[in-house]
Formats: structure tokens, sequence, C-alpha cells
């Protein structure tokens, strides 16, 4: 971001010559002063945090010290200028830079047109539940998340349109209620963030791994340090507020060991004894219950708002599956005599009035069902205990089916959005013929 660097030092010089920058007498020196003192104390954190926005975080920042009547009105309606003008070349501005001459390949655009269907229905997500929220620092972490997203979503809408390729439609304004009250308690809106960053670390690998534009690597880098950025903000936070709760504590190793028997993998044999759980295998059904546990209870607001009847019944069929999981996994650490506590907060309301359309919340469960497909294929390839690793896949046998009838519903009412296709050469021979 050059030209907010060059502005900054700019302000800096006007303050250091100002002979009163200590008093911020003077206006000018009182503005310069100010703004680069604040710039320091409350930008610098989140611009190490968020590196591609720092435009857009000076201008909310130049915008709210204004309404505050804190600094000098004249002179910051200049800065403001400024800065818009090179908030909106700041896309343009990235791409100048590349000189991409490339066609985007066939893995790129199908990346792209899928991150700008996930980016554009967790906006409209967050958009309710900003709103909706009281407490400031989730608030903090719920805003920064969004406009980074609204910046790369931007910059996705322009590759499309240089491509010339269709810009998809996406979620909108018309998916999302913002007037409906809260569906969902305390503290529900940071544990659903943190498990959407989950899902973006492991899309974000796969699509730099599919992607060979610079321009298109670029977006994958700087929404992965956004990931990874917020996702520790909403783990610290969630902590903090008592929300969320950490794995057990086992005793440390003092000194390493290697398996010498296929005994190491027996679970299922009636008449021999099962070792106690590793760390690896302890740690994953863990995550399987916080996870499961947080779908729960989404799916569960999904279903006491939906407007149509299948798609509730749907919802309902899911939060039974949701539950199914929880017990599985709850009786495998009972078994080594652990117990699971979930956090406080994150209840679901009594509102049945819907603050997100059918089709989105729909496909936010589509996208849960893929993510929960993953996690416990990658559970029963480390898991070394042939019953936990044959219990999970059934379970995740469950939940692929459960997503093929949610994709037959959302097929069936016209709400999925059709990816890019290749070309039908039969079709376009036969046509040719006739």
């Amino acid at each position: 971001m050059s030209e907010i660097l060059a502005i900054l030092n700019f302000l800096n010089i006007l303050n250091t010559q100002s002979p009163h920058r200590r008093s911020f007498k003077r206006p000018r020196g009182r503005f310069c002063g100010f703004l680069v003192q604040k710039w320091s104390q409350e930008l610098c954190p989140y611009d190490m945090l968020f590196g591609h926005s720092s435009a857009l975080y000076l201008k909310m920042f130049c915008s709210r010290w204004t309404e505050q009547g804190a600094i000098n009105r004249p002179f910051i309606g200049i800065i403001y200028i400024i800065l818009k003008h090179t908030l909106k070349n700041d896309v343009k501005w990235g791409f100048k830079v590349f000189k991409v001459k490339e066609p985007l390949s066939s893995s790129e655009l199908g990346t792209l047109w899928l991150t700008y269907q996930e980016k554009t229905m967790i906006l409209r997500i967050f958009e309710y539940f900003l709103k909706k929220s009281d407490d400031q620092e989730a608030k903090n972490i719920m805003g920064m998340l969004w406009q980074e997203l609204d910046y790369y979503v931007e910059l996705i809408k322009g590759i499309f349109e240089r491509e010339g390729a269709v810009v998809p439609k996406g979620f909108t304004k018309e998916d999302v209620n913002l007037d409906a009250p809260n569906l969902y308690d305390h503290g529900f809106d940071i544990m659903f963030l943190r498990i959407l960053k989950e899902i973006s670390m492991g899309m974000y690998t796969i699509n730099m791994n599919m992607a060979y534009r610079i321009d298109v690597m670029t977006i994958y880098e700087g929404l992965t340090n956004v990931t990874h950025k917020c996702y520790k903000l909403a783990t610290v936070y969630l902590l903090k507020k008592g929300i969320l709760t950490p794995p057990p504590i086992i005793t440390m190793p003092k000194r390493t060991e290697f398996i010498e028997s296929k005994r190491y993998m027996n679970g299922y044999k009636p008449f021999s004894e099962k070792r106690p759980l590793n760390a690896i295998e302890l740690g994953f059904l863990h995550h399987g219950i916080e996870t499961n546990n947080i779908g729960m209870q989404l799916i569960t607001g999904f279903a006491q708002s939906a407007k149509n009847k299948e798609v509730r019944q749907y919802f309902e069929k899911g939060k039974e599956l949701a539950k199914r999981q929880i017990k599985t996994f709850q009786d495998l650490l009972l078994e080594n005599d652990i117990q699971f506590s979930t956090g406080s907060g994150c209840t679901v309301t009594n509102s049945t009035v819907a603050p997100f359309s059918d089709k989105l919340m729909m496909f936010c469960i589509d996208l849960l069902n893929g993510f929960c497909i993953v996690g416990e294929s990658f559970g029963t390839f480390f898991t070394l205990r042939n019953d936990i690793s044959l219990k999970t896949a059934l379970l995740a046998k469950d939940v692929y089916f459960y997503g093929q009838e949610g994709l037959e519903i959302m097929f069936k009412h016209g709400w999925y959005e059709e990816p890019p296709q290749t070309e039908d050469r039969n079709h376009l021979i036969n046509k040719n013929e006739s």
C-alpha cells in the first residue's frame, strides 16, 4: 500500500515540523499528531493482521473520529477524499502490478466461483450477527472479517469481469432479514465464525494448489492470512468468555516408544482388551463433539425458522444426525474415563422468524456437510484403533447421503447456482448436423 504509506509519511512530516507537536495547539499539528498517534495505537495491530486492506481501515478510522469531533474536519475531509480515491483504485492497482496475460484456467475459474459463493454467504450471515450483537469485542472481530471478505469479493468480481465471465449471483441482500429478532444467544456468532474459519483453512489450501496465476494465488494467500488471524482472535475471545472448552489434559510422555504389535489397533475383537486412547484420537473425538455441538445449535435455529416444510424436515433430520455423532464420540470418551463438558452460552432462542432465506440456509448446511465428511475422513485415516475408524467411517457415510438429499432439495427449488461448465461437444456436433 504505497499510497497509504506516502500519506502517513506526509502527515508525520507535517506534525514533526510543527513547533507545537507536543501540545497540538495548532489545528494542523493537532490533527497530524493525533492521526499518526491513533494510527500507531489502533490501526497498526489490525494492519499487521490484515495487510491487504490498510486503506479500508484508515478510511473507517478517519470517518469514525470525524464523527466524534476529535479531529479537524476540513483537513480530514481532504484526507478522506484521497483515501477514497486510493480505495477505489486499490483493486486495479494490485493487478496492474502483476500484468497478468495468461487466461484463467478451468480450476481457477471453479475455485474462484466457489469462493465467491461462500464469501457472499458469509457476508450476509455476519451482517445479521453484527446488527444483533451487543458485545463490542465480538463486533470488532466480525467487523474486521466482514471488511476483509468484502474486499476479496470485489477482487474476485474484478477477475470475472476482466476475463469476460458472468459474475455469479451468490447471495445478496435479499437472502438476509436484518430486522429478524435474535435467533441465537450470545457467543454463538463467534463460535460459528470460528467453525467457518476452520473450513476456510482447508479450502484455501486446496484452492492454492489449483492456482497458477499470480493474482489468483495472491487472493488465496491473503484470505489464508485473514483466516488464521480471525481464527486466533475468535479462539482467544471464546476462551476468555468461558464459551469454548479446551481439550482434556493428559500426562506428558517422558520417553519415546514404538508400536511393536498389531494389537495396538484392537477395538472390535470381543476377547481383546482395548488400549487407552492416544492424544491424536482424543483430539479428534473432542473436535468432533465441539463442531457437531455448534452444528446442532445452528441447524436447530434453521429448523424452527425455515419457511419451506420440506426444508424444515430436512433440518430436523440433520439435528438428529448431529446428536448421533455427538453421542458416538462421547461414548468413546466415557469408555476411556474422560468426561467432555461443553462451554456455556450458544443456545437457540424461541424465535421462529427466519433471518436468512431457505436458499442460504440450505447452502450453509451443504458446506458444513462437506467439512464434516473431510474431518471424519481425516480422523479415520489417523486413528489407529479400528473400532474408532469404523464408527467414524459409518458416520461419514450417513453425512454423505444426508448431503445428497440436501442437494436434491436445492436442485428441486432452483436454489443451487450452476458452476461454470465445460463445452458439451456432443450437443454441438449434433446441433451442427441438424
